[in-house]
């Protein structure tokens, strides 16, 4: 039964989330990223399509475009798991987000709440 519990534990641990010590310079971020923006969050639910991963969904509002122009998503999704460098967000909170070409996010990177000193 142990054997069990270990072997169902190792797909997981496998995946476990490891960033770098210091999030990238600014500018780095800014130029790795497909879409930085400000925005309003205002919902936040987790969602599953009929295949693949389950999604932690960002409903956002009052967006303003820093990078990449107007967004081609209505919401911003990272993983609802740590494991996965999924994030961590509050709402109703501004954010500065950045995200890739799909508006998806981790913990590892930049995005953040637009009143800390860090970043943008």
């Amino acid at each position: 039964l142990v054997a069990c519990v270990i072997l169902l534990c190792m797909p997981a641990c496998a995946d476990a989330c490891s960033c770098r010590e210091e999030p990238l310079p600014l500018d780095e971020a800014i130029a790795n990223s497909e879409y930085v923006f400000y925005a309003r969050i205002v919902g936040a639910t987790i969602r599953k399509p009929w295949f693949g991963e389950r999604w932690l969904m960002i409903e956002l509002e009052d967006v303003i475009p820093y990078k990449g122009g107007s967004l081609p998503f209505k919401e911003a999704r990272t993983s609802p798991y740590s494991s996965a460098c999924g994030a961590s967000v509050i709402v109703p909170e501004v954010y500065w987000f950045f995200t890739d070409k799909n508006g998806e996010f981790t913990r590892c990177g930049r995005t953040q709440p637009a009143y800390t000193n860090e970043g943008m």
